[in-house]
């Protein structure tokens, strides 16, 4: 019972009660592998979650008084700022609240998503970090055809960027058909075209780079006529 009622919080995305009891299942019997799976799981989702939100909060607002000042007392000023600034230059990003990017020592472990917000709870934080290699694990996790529903409404040209340098990536270098088919998805998502109308010319370039070397492949599952109607898709 606490394992089934686990598994419908983390469907309903209430990880930190689906954690308690998957504990909770664990301390009663610890040779339960799935519970163990579905822990693991639950918890990157839920520090997934946390650092997204965290990365995302709203920047406070820095109340600042105007005073008048003559011409000697701004010179005053602006001599003491200086000293202050080189006293301690970190003082500008810690109060204007500059969000910092995730530790790059930390390593981001990918598991395959259930449903939309899953997925782009984990691609806004690989897209965060700029890491293709990750954004490739992802890509891997999932089924090319469940791409578009993944993706939902949410696609950005940052994200699309980062698919696309994901599948130039080692991962996907001995399997072309694949890289063939999630860009086949791809063209299936929504704001497809309004992505592509954002996109500057050298980023569009990375597509035309990417089909270019699919058509220098061999025994692929794929024709050249494919890469040109996909071609025509991304408008290339």
């Amino acid at each position: 019972a606490l394992y089934r009622r686990a598994l419908a919080y983390k469907g309903l995305e209430n990880y930190e009660a689906s954690i308690e009891d998957l504990n909770k299942v664990l301390l009663i019997d610890s040779s339960i592998g799935e519970a163990q799976k579905e822990l693991d799981e639950t918890t990157q989702l839920f520090k997934l979650r946390c650092k997204f939100t965290a990365n995302n909060q709203p920047k406070q607002r820095k109340k600042i008084e105007i005073q008048e000042v003559n011409e000697q007392d701004e010179d005053d000023t602006e001599t003491c700022s200086s000293k202050n600034t080189a006293i301690n230059p970190c003082n500008a990003k810690e109060e204007h609240g500059t969000t910092m990017p995730l530790n790059s020592s930390e390593k981001l472990i990918i598991s395959k998503p259930s449903n939309a917000y899953e997925f782009g709870q984990i691609i806004n934080i690989v897209n965060a970090n700029k890491d293709i290699a990750a954004c490739a694990e992802l890509l891997a996790t999932i089924e090319p055809k469940d791409l578009p529903a993944l993706l939902s409404n949410k696609l950005e040209g940052d994200i699309f960027l980062i698919i696309i340098q994901a599948l130039q990536s080692e991962v996907f270098s001995q399997n072309p058909n694949l890289v063939y088919q999630h860009l086949f998805y791809l063209t299936k998502a929504e704001r497809l075209k309004v992505v592509q109308t954002l996109l500057q010319k050298n980023e569009m370039e990375q597509v035309q780079q990417l089909l270019a070397s699919l058509s220098n492949t061999q025994d692929q599952q794929f024709s050249l006529k494919d890469l040109e109607n996909l071609k025509k898709t991304f408008e290339l």
